[in-house]
């Protein structure tokens, strides 16, 4: 069970992480943009000017390098009236379309999720004249290459016809139908989750109508992932094998990816291991194929990882070096110092305990450096479980004193009440009973203040504990009774058996 539940944890976050960005960045969302700010959103650190505004010409393509700094800028000139498609092709790198009114009013944004290839497609009807401008500029992510290429093309140009101006209405609403579901989503709960679902069906329909098959490709990915947040694992599979087939169809690799990698997750919860892992090493060679070499690395990790949890040990650690090495390469000390992390746990496994203390030190480096507090917090409690193990208890001690001042500085009193424990029983160890006994009153105390009468009670036991192996059996009577009066009233009996065969020992001592 705890091996599952291990399991679970990785498949977890990346249904936390990676899914919402699914969700919030699949579609073509319209998000309103201050006029003040065109010139800097275009000029990104190239800095190019408002002046440098290219005119898009009917059926001419443009082809261009940009680099993930860079911003380049068109327009097109339009009557009232007038019907306009522009297409953004992406080659390697992921691209947003703003348009702007020429009034300087903010229109549209257009983005699909990691889309570093395939086309974005704006289209729009002229409400006023003059010139429509159109920055195009990388998205900000890590996943984005450094530098790409796209190829723009003014498709269509003309007075709207009717049919036109019900596609641009149908669209609109699909896309608003969209946002919708994204926000329902974002709020969690069962409730939110159920209207979510509701909503996108509705916005599929819609894209179905349009015959928008790649964005209704990506909303039966959402669909299949808000079913998956409600542990409705069969529904979501269902969903995805939808979504793969027109992925494929249209040659999109980062659709077929991602739903590779959220086909993982539900088979992981299914228990199916190796079916995830296949999907898993099937998202990483698409991945590689286009070129997306962060997702391919995030596969690798994800490879390992899951074979560490299954206890497949030289699987993991080949596929943890591979990572390590390209983490290292890209500069990403994040996820260097993760994968650090479970190397050492695979280490600290197989009782090679001075490797697993050598890695954690890094990762414990790396943490500080980026100032993360909460995974400086797990990695120190490690270390100190670690110098535990060794029987260095004068390390452990240093490590646990280290944390204590850190969460009482964050006023997190049960991680604080949690190490107190550790440390009473690192001192009861070392032979310093006394300093361990104020150890456990002072945990005593907080486990009042935070009203957890369970975990108060283990404290007076372990106070009790402490006195019997000291012979002071008086005072080891007074405290095993506090803490059985506490788990009477809890209706422990688990609890009450171990306490009263202790307090039987007592009195046995007692004569």
């Amino acid at each position: 069970m705890a091996m599952m539940t291990q399991r679970l944890q990785l498949y977890s976050t990346l249904l936390k992480y990676h899914s919402i960005a699914v969700l919030v960045s699949f579609l073509v969302l319209g998000q309103s943009i201050n006029a003040k700010s065109l010139q800097t959103i275009v000029q990104g650190e190239a800095k190019p000017t408002i002046s440098e505004f290219t005119p898009l010409e009917l059926e001419k393509y443009i082809r261009k390098e940009i680099p993930r700094n860079e911003g380049h800028t068109y327009q097109v000139n339009l009557e009232v009236g007038q019907y306009a498609q522009v297409t953004v092709t992406q080659e390697g790198i992921d691209l947003e379309i703003l348009l702007f009114a020429p009034d300087g009013q903010s229109l549209r944004k257009v983005n699909l999720l990691d889309a570093n290839q395939g086309a974005e497609n704006l289209f729009w009807i002229a409400e006023i004249p003059g010139k429509y401008r159109l920055p195009i500029q990388p998205v900000e992510t890590d996943g984005n290459h450094h530098r790409g290429s796209y190829e723009v093309c003014l498709r269509v140009l003309r007075v709207a016809t009717e049919p036109e101006r019900s596609y641009v209405k149908t669209r609109r609403l699909a896309e608003e139908t969209s946002e919708e579901v994204v926000r329902l989503y974002l709020e969690g709960g069962e409730e939110s989750q159920r209207q979510a679902i509701a909503t996108a069906k509705t916005a599929l329909t819609l894209w179905q109508q349009l015959e928008e098959r790649s964005l209704e490709a990506w909303m039966l990915l959402s669909l299949g992932i808000i079913h998956a947040a409600l542990q409705e694992q069969q529904i979501a599979l269902s969903y995805y094998d939808h979504a793969l087939p027109i992925f494929a169809t249209l040659k999109n690799l980062s659709g077929q990816a991602q739903t590779l990698e959220m086909k993982a997750y539900a088979d992981f919860k299914l228990e199916e291991q190796q079916k995830a892992i296949t999907s898993l090493e099937q998202a990483q060679k698409l991945y590689g194929q286009y070129g997306a070499l962060v997702g391919a690395t995030r596969m690798t990790k994800a490879i390992a990882r899951s074979y560490h949890l299954m206890g497949e040990t030289e699987l993991a650690v080949a596929g943890y070096q591979q990572a390590l090495q390209q983490y290292r390469e890209e500069g990403n000390r994040l996820e260097t110092a993760r994968i650090l992390t479970y190397w050492s746990d695979i280490h600290r496994n197989l009782g090679e305990v001075k490797p697993a203390i050598e890695k954690l030190q890094q990762a414990l480096e790396l943490d500080r450096k980026m100032n993360l507090s909460v995974e400086e917090n797990s990695t120190l409690e490690t270390l100190a479980e670690l110098y535990g193990e060794t029987r260095n208890g004068k390390a452990a001690i240093e490590i646990y004193q280290q944390l204590l001042q850190r969460h009482q500085e964050q006023e997190n009193t049960s991680a604080e009440a949690k190490i107190l424990l550790e440390l009473g029983e690192l001192y009861v160890k070392a032979g310093s009973r006394e300093v361990a006994i104020a150890t456990y009153e002072e945990d005593i105390q907080l486990y009042r203040r935070l009203k957890q009468p369970g975990d108060e009670a283990f404290s007076l036991w372990k106070i009790s504990s402490t006195y019997y192996s000291t012979s002071d059996y008086a005072q080891a009577l007074e405290y095993s009774l506090q803490a059985k009066a506490i788990w009477e009233t809890l209706e422990d009996k688990s609890w009450q058996a171990n306490i009263l065969q202790h307090i039987g020992f007592i009195y046995e001592h007692q004569g």
